[in-house]
């Protein structure tokens, strides 16, 4: 229950942190009329597999979970460093001025997850220009309009400069305060 619970408190919270240059969810139609701009970075978190066989024109692979999550003392996976994320984000073509799209499997509840883990921590790093894409690559491929590719996309490196917000990295003693008020 308690897993649950906490699980429920962090998703509520990860959408409450958004903002209105920034929706939380976009859709396939938002994709399509944004495609083309330089502002755009699509980061498709599913498979290495899945990303070759289909993806979005112009998406990158994120290689999920990789130096996403790194595990902690208690083998609890925690955010990379702020200068890792840097390095992560640019080297992926990711720079403060693109806004990202998260494109997970849209499967299941777990594929949800891993596209609001990554969305939580570009916000705790200080970047707000994040959505995920509602109904992830399934709903994606349901139209049959949007422009697909498959092989591998790469993006030039950018600067990417974290501002890392510590009041959005909850721990057990936050989340326990939480559940009891």
């Amino acid at each position: 229950m308690f897993r649950r619970t906490a699980f429920f408190v962090f998703c509520v919270s990860v959408l409450a942190a958004g903002t209105a240059a920034a929706q939380p969810l976009v859709d396939a139609a938002w994709i399509r009329e944004n495609l083309f701009s330089d502002r755009l970075r699509i980061l498709d978190v599913r498979s290495e597999r899945e990303y070759q066989r289909v993806h979005i024109a112009g998406a990158v692979h994120a290689r999920y979970p990789g130096r996403w999550r790194v595990p902690g003392r208690d083998r609890i996976p925690r955010l990379p460093s702020p200068e890792a994320f840097a390095i992560l984000a640019g080297n992926l073509g990711i720079g403060n001025r693109h806004h990202v799209v998260l494109v997970s499997r849209g499967e299941s509840v777990g594929d949800i997850a891993v596209a609001a883990q990554l969305y939580w921590t570009f916000k705790a790093m200080g970047h707000d220009a994040v959505s995920i894409l509602g109904g992830g690559m399934k709903a994606y491929l349901a139209d049959s309009s949007t422009p697909r590719t498959n092989g591998r996309t790469v993006r030039p490196p950018q600067q990417f400069a974290v501002n890392f917000r510590p009041q959005l990295v909850a721990n057990a003693a936050h989340v326990r305060a939480l559940l009891q008020h």
